[in-house]
């Protein structure tokens, strides 16, 4: 059983988006989760973006790594995704395809440089129906880390 009743939940593949995921569950007293795809995308060099960009694009799930937390065990879960093509990164999607989440309050986020796209959307759509979605919010990578980390705690704090 968890300690907490909130877990920030997320997918980070250059550990910007795992900043803020971070920031948020100390914030918010929540537990954290990461999402690990089975078949890592490299993290550098034009293959990250070639075949990262194309799963995106391809509305890819690919498989993830067994959950190391329970969802079903807390009642607000906090989700944060980094835009990939306008979308959410495939890891996220895989999450949201085959761990379904049922009856929870919901806090989207998403974090990017430059356009969210569709991202938060889709992630609504895909929870649409017996959730409550309690929050959203895009962070925009142009301001100094520092800030945007005291942004992400407000932020969680707001969250009730």
């Amino acid at each position: 059983m968890a300690d907490t009743d909130r877990l920030v939940i997320y997918y980070s593949l250059e550990g910007h988006t795992a900043h803020l995921a971070r920031a948020i569950a100390e914030a918010a007293g929540a537990d954290l989760l990461a999402l690990e795809p089975e078949k890592p995308l490299p993290t550098r060099g034009f293959l990250k973006y070639l075949r990262g960009g194309l799963q995106a694009l391809r509305k890819e799930a690919p498989p993830l790594l067994p959950l190391a937390k329970d969802p079903a065990a807390y009642r607000t879960i906090f989700l944060g995704t980094p835009v990939w093509a306008g979308q959410p990164a495939p890891p996220m999607r895989s999450f949201l395809r085959h761990h379904p989440l049922r009856g929870k309050r919901i806090a989207l986020r998403c974090s990017c440089r430059g356009m969210p796209g569709r991202t938060l959307a889709e992630m609504r759509a895909a929870l649409a129906g017996e959730n409550e979605m309690v929050a959203e919010k895009i962070f925009v990578w142009r301001v100094d880390e520092a800030e945007l980390l005291r942004e992400a705690a407000a932020w969680a704090k707001d969250v009730k």
